[in-house]
């Protein structure tokens, strides 16, 4: 037996129930897998016990770099882990995943909605059963874009969080933290540290994220969307007629946006179904009043084989996993 395969004898605790993980995602499950560390288990749990499908191994084993074809197999591997989680094993492990018209993925028979995203080092998964549903992680990095292409892209990120989001509620699309005197500090010196230039950027790739979850959720795909808002050149200046546009497009598809906190320059949205969410948690006084939003907490995936099971067993709840933002 190789030192990272797990012991035949590890017991796992009782699991709960497929009806009580699946509370789990009311609305949502937010989970990040550090690709770094999780990779090795994950993809030895793959060796030893497959879980894609054939179709899936394909897809993936035709990326040209070794390592980024490493990477995206523990990320789906981790991904099946989950489903698995929530759907049984039965409805999920070797199943070929459906394609809407845009790519967007469906596991036929699983009764569940999921989306991923792939950082440099990272992933982050979202699931839930009520859908649809998209997420987007993105790490700090220079964006080479004319500055008229990038302002009108900011102001169609900003009207998307403004939308009405159902019973004429507007969601404000901030996921508030929890605020403590040393979250505050980390907070000061990161903007006293970064400069005009980073803290621009910074800001764009907030907005960026947004329109990337609005994409995976509605099946348009990044180029169908920003068609769809006149982003694909630089065009005219943004006008109230552009913010009608969005705020329609987000009240017609039923969706409202959530800005993450995946940690420190990294950033991340989720687009859900404004009717997932209570109504009282859609209005911008009572969301910016709680830290501790259902719809913004990220979870950490455990890097060790251990731990990789006992969570897709259900063996450990999801609110016992360490936050992913704790850096």
């Amino acid at each position: 037996m190789s030192e990272q395969e797990p012991r035949a004898t590890t017991q796992l605790p009782v699991s709960l129930s497929i009806a009580e993980r699946r509370q789990e995602l009311i609305p949502v499950a937010l989970v990040m897998v550090n690709l770094a560390s999780a990779a090795p288990s994950l993809l030895a749990l793959e060796q030893r016990r497959p879980r894609l499908s054939r179709d899936e191994q394909a897809r993936i084993a035709r990326i040209g770099s070794d390592e980024q074809r490493q990477a995206r197999l523990a990320a789906h591997v981790a991904l099946r882990l989950l489903l698995e989680r929530y759907a049984g094993v039965n409805k999920v492990r070797g199943l070929g995943y459906q394609f809407g018209a845009r790519g967007r993925p469906h596991l036929p028979g699983s009764g569940l909605e999921f989306s991923i995203s792939y950082g440099k080092a990272e992933a982050l998964i979202a699931l839930a059963m009520a859908g649809p549903i998209g997420v987007d992680l993105e790490a700090m990095r220079r964006l080479p874009l004319n500055a008229a292409r990038r302002q009108r892209i900011m102001a169609a990120a900003l009207a998307l969080v403004l939308a009405p989001a159902g019973d004429g509620l507007v969601g404000d699309g901030l996921c508030a933290k929890a605020s403590t005197p040393t979250a505050a500090a980390a907070e000061r010196e990161t903007a006293t540290e970064q400069t005009a230039a980073e803290r621009e950027t910074a800001a764009f790739l907030r907005g960026w994220t947004r329109l990337e979850a609005v994409a995976k959720a509605t099946d348009l795909g990044l180029a169908g969307l920003l068609g769809r808002f006149d982003l694909m050149g630089p065009g005219k200046p943004w006008t109230e007629a552009n913010d009608r546009t969005v705020r329609d497009f987000m009240e017609r598809r039923g969706l409202i946006l959530r800005d993450l906190d995946p940690g420190r320059d990294r950033f991340a949205a989720l687009a859900l179904p404004a009717a997932s969410l209570p109504a009282a948690s859609l209005s911008a006084a009572a969301f910016s009043a709680s830290g501790n939003d259902a719809t913004c907490l990220i979870r950490q995936l455990p890097s060790d084989h251990q731990g990789l099971e006992a969570v897709a067993a259900g063996a450990v709840p999801l609110a016992d996993l360490p936050p992913a933002n704790a850096d």
